[in-house]
């Protein structure tokens, strides 16, 4: 039997805690917070183009103190699936040092941007890091009631890369000896599978985080400040489309010269350009434009930030990426105030 914090029963925490929850093998733990009072009363529901209409009802909790007192043994996984703010950062590695008691419990980390990882492996050396690199389209309609559609995929690598731990190859780790306890990448990746989703592990899946952040650097930050969705704002301005593939082809450069030129290509920048023009209008919302919208701190620094921070080591000129970046921490710094 695996066990299975969630930490961040958001839109990405709820649609992968309510499919672990459909695994025999699985006990899940959901840490709640504004749809504590939802969740717990009437559990999780997704209505999905992919999986159907899901149900669940995983033990539900205020918070990670309460889910170790009701825990008969240590956790095997703790899913952070919260924003990558600073704040919020820091809060959850603070809560989730009572969790981490055994070495048998691993950290992952499903969330966007750069950098994610780097607090939690600084503040646990020891401990097992999954990263997780995500394409779930999903919106909360309503305390514990989301909607998801379009894509599902999860991308899963240990980190650092570089570790021994993560010195196999892929191939050797998808398919463990029967002989040995598979190691908690594999089992991981495997609950995400018997759940019924997609799970892809790799030898190192910051490229896969180079790939994502393509889209989500750009449509990011430009929905956030324009106030618009992706496709409306491309039916509204002429010169959108062009704005959105010259950022995107600045993140490809920084890619490049972060060691990842063969994996963000100009074939890559313009697929994930066609799948935002492919959408039908008014296009998606993404998360930084939600939080702008409901006035809510911004995850800046791992969208955008650290892309800067990399073009500026690396002397890459990104001047359209820097011009979104000190207006979104203008932004969110105006967003912070006023909370």
């Amino acid at each position: 039997m695996s066990k299975v914090l969630v930490l961040g029963t958001g839109c990405i925490g709820a649609v992968y805690a309510c499919l672990l929850s459909r695994v025999d093998q699985a006990r899940v733990t959901c840490v709640c917070r504004s749809n504590y009072d939802s969740v717990k009363t009437r559990g999780l529901k997704i209505s999905s183009s992919i999986f159907g209409d899901l149900q669940a009802r995983p033990m539900v909790v205020r918070n990670v103190e309460e889910a170790v007192s009701k825990a008969d043994e240590p956790f095997d996984f703790v899913v952070v699936s919260t924003k990558a703010t600073d704040s919020v950062t820091k809060s959850v590695i603070q809560q989730i040092k009572s969790v981490l008691t055994s070495k048998q419990t691993s950290i992952v980390l499903i969330q966007n941007g750069l950098g994610v990882e780097k607090p939690f492996h600084k503040a646990f050396p020891e401990t097992t890091i999954i990263s997780g690199v995500t394409y779930l389209p999903t919106t909360q309609v309503s305390p514990g009631v989301f909607v998801h559609s379009e894509v599902e995929i999860l991308h899963l690598g240990l980190y650092p890369s570089s570790s021994s731990s993560s010195s196999s190859s892929s191939s050797s780790l998808a398919a463990p000896s029967s002989s040995s306890k598979p190691p908690p990448l594999v089992n991981f990746a495997e609950l995400v599978r018997q759940g019924g989703a997609t799970a892809r592990i790799h030898d190192d899946v910051q490229a896969e985080r180079w790939c994502k952040i393509v889209a989500n650097g750009t449509v990011n930050p430009i929905c956030a400040l324009s106030r618009c969705r992706d496709r409306k704002l491309v039916e509204m301005s002429s010169l959108a489309i062009s704005l959105f593939r010259e950022v995107m082809l600045e993140i490809a450069a920084v890619a490049a010269s972060a060691g990842y030129s063969h994996v963000v290509t100009s074939d890559v920048v313009e697929a994930q350009l066609s799948r935002t023009l492919s959408r039908p209008p008014p296009g998606v919302q993404p998360s930084m434009m939600s939080d702008a919208l409901e006035e809510r701190p911004m995850e800046v620094q791992a969208i955008v930030g650290e892309i800067v921070k990399i073009a500026g080591e690396k002397g890459i000129h990104i001047p359209r990426l820097e011009t979104l970046y000190v207006l979104l921490e203008g932004l969110d710094q105006a967003l912070r105030s006023d909370t």
